[in-house]
């Protein structure tokens, strides 16, 4: 069983949909639908109902996302307690549009990866009024934007 099943698990239940978890998280809707789909293999039982293009929690679905926040919460603590407050870890997602994401961001991207190997950075490319509603969401840690100048 993989952590990362019960994170996209919580993601699909925050956002609604497959398709929006794992653009948030990013990931290939067909990634999304394999983590569930071990869940629901491990546990013999279906997590949602899918009816047409929307999902609902089964009962089954309620009672392993109510365990599932209780298991993230103490992942989450155990991981921080192996790491060092000086070694900085965990994921940044970065929002950018195509032109900075081709062009400013590798040079800055492979120099933060070198300082800070512990770090995970996924970095999402989307226009830039999409990128500062996923930053306004918590989708993004951080997002660059094209943005006119006014005077």
């Amino acid at each position: 069983m993989d952590i990362k099943n019960f994170r996209t698990l919580k993601k699909i239940i925050e956002l609604g949909s497959f398709g929006k978890a794992a653009q948030a998280l990013g990931y290939a809707q067909s990634t999304i639908t394999f983590h569930i789909q071990s869940l629901e293999e491990y546990y013999k039982m279906p997590i949602f109902n899918r009816i047409g293009k929307s999902v609902e929690l089964t009962q089954f679905g309620h009672m392993l996302s109510e365990q599932a926040d209780i298991l993230l919460n103490a992942y989450d603590v155990l991981e921080n307690c192996s790491m060092s407050e000086s070694s900085p870890h965990g994921v940044i997602r970065i929002g950018a549009p195509e032109s900075l994401m081709l062009y400013r961001l590798p040079d800055i991207v492979k120099e933060y990866k070198q300082t800070y190997p512990n770090v995970e950075i996924v970095i999402i490319n989307d226009m830039c009024p999409n990128l500062r509603d996923r930053l306004g969401s918590h989708d993004l840690d951080v997002s660059l934007l094209l943005q006119p100048v006014y005077k």
